[in-house]
């Protein structure tokens, strides 16, 4: 028995219990989507879990069509999550034929290890207190900004966007 592709299996057959058990996060389609149409912003995943766990959490709450999955990184490719970073950078490369460069890469977490894994690959981090830890801790951890609420990390992001 193959354990992963048991998961996965699991995860995809109770899918519809996911989606009328769970929610998605509040702002977080708005967010994903208002962010998805502007060109100068590129939208993928970075997860300690599995890249089709990941698909099937995100088809749950029709969040899949505003992030590329394949330019993303997941637990498969590996345990430290500043080299995902990379690996989700470059995989963004050469599916847009743009550069992302530690400077234009801003990523979004919600636990301390997101932060340190942000600033351990050399990335912005701006962190939302939608997990465990509060605005305090990520900012304690090396947010460069923290927020309570993704409509927040919305407008920030926004503001990041070259006019």
């Amino acid at each position: 028995m193959n354990v992963t592709a048991e998961l996965v299996r699991a995860y995809d057959e109770h899918r519809h219990e996911l989606a009328a058990t769970g929610r998605a996060l509040p702002g977080a389609q708005d967010t994903l989507a208002l962010l998805a149409g502007l060109s100068a912003i590129y939208q993928s995943v970075l997860t300690g879990n599995l890249r089709d766990v990941a698909r099937v959490k995100l088809e749950a709450f029709n969040l899949h069509q505003f992030v590329d999955l394949e330019a993303g990184a997941y637990g498969e490719d590996g345990r430290d999550r500043a080299e995902l970073v990379h690996i989700a950078q470059r995989r963004a490369r050469e599916r847009a034929g743009a550069r992302f460069s530690n400077d234009r890469t801003v990523l979004v977490g919600d636990t301390v290890n997101d932060v340190r894994a942000g600033r351990e690959a050399g990335v912005a981090v701006v962190g939302v207190s939608t997990g465990k830890a509060s605005r305090d801790e990520l900012r304690q951890a090396g947010a460069a900004a923290a927020f309570d609420h993704l409509d927040e990390v919305r407008t920030h992001l926004l503001a990041l966007v070259p006019n």
